[in-house]
């Protein structure tokens, strides 16, 4: 870190600050360290509302609610579509009609991509990319999206394997209630070997898109298209 030109900012992402790390021990004028806590559960309603008021528009409580449930464990996908929203109201309260019309539609949003990618319906998730790609979303936002629902189903098979209760399952997990929920009944239908075969899959093509070697609409077509389907899985 002592090498770093002051032409260079280093930017350094944890979920978890180490006190013991010689990073968190660099003197001030040389490093800042920023906390930025993941809202609670309970909290996440209000934090849709604030994001709303960030963007100069505001929310129906039952709207946050309802919000607050499609992407708990992603608050960077949640605040696009509030700020997605935020535009499409201009000006009056964001209302639940609107959540509907514009991000709980398959057809419109990443949301409906994940689950028919985590639930092996790879027809419905090759629909999904090309209706995102023809609305303008980049390829390559989907990869660590992907990348997050795998590992979740990984962790959430071991967790099962252990013949754990889904409270507990939850409880280790960390994510949102209503995520767990989802998360525990798609993970039943894979094996760990097969989760952790389609990450590994998933790696090779964000290496291949990220250096150039495959074009990201096809490379994300093909993986879908190579990732396990669920009929043919144990439980």
């Amino acid at each position: 870190l002592a090498d770093v030109p002051e032409t260079t900012a280093l930017v350094l992402v944890e979920d978890q600050l180490d006190p013991t790390l010689v990073a968190t021990r660099i003197p001030p004028e040389r490093a800042h360290i920023r906390g930025y806590d993941r809202p609670r559960p309970g909290d996440l309603s209000r934090w849709v509302e604030r994001r709303a008021k960030h963007w100069g528009g505001t929310i129906e409580l039952a709207t946050t609610r309802k919000l607050s449930q499609l992407q708990p464990d992603d608050l960077g996908l949640l605040d696009h579509e509030v700020r997605k929203l935020v535009t499409y109201a201009d000006g009056r309260a964001v209302t639940t009609e609107d959540v509907e019309l514009l991000s709980t539609s398959p057809e419109v949003t990443i949301f409906g991509l994940i689950d028919a990618v985590a639930e092996g319906r790879r027809g419905e998730a090759l629909n999904h990319l090309r209706s995102l790609a023809q609305r303008g979303e980049r390829p390559e936002a989907v990869v660590p999206q992907i990348a997050a629902l795998l590992r979740r189903l990984v962790q959430a098979r071991e967790l099962l394997d252990q013949g754990l209760p889904p409270r507990e399952v939850q409880r280790r997990l960390g994510v949102h209630p209503f995520v767990a929920e989802k998360t525990e009944r798609q993970a039943r239908a894979y094996r760990v070997e097969q989760l952790e075969a389609a990450l590994h899959l998933l790696l090779q093509t964000d290496r291949a898109i990220k250096t150039g070697e495959a074009e990201p609409e096809l490379a994300l077509e093909l993986l879908i298209l190579d990732l396990p389907r669920t009929d043919r899985m144990g439980v």
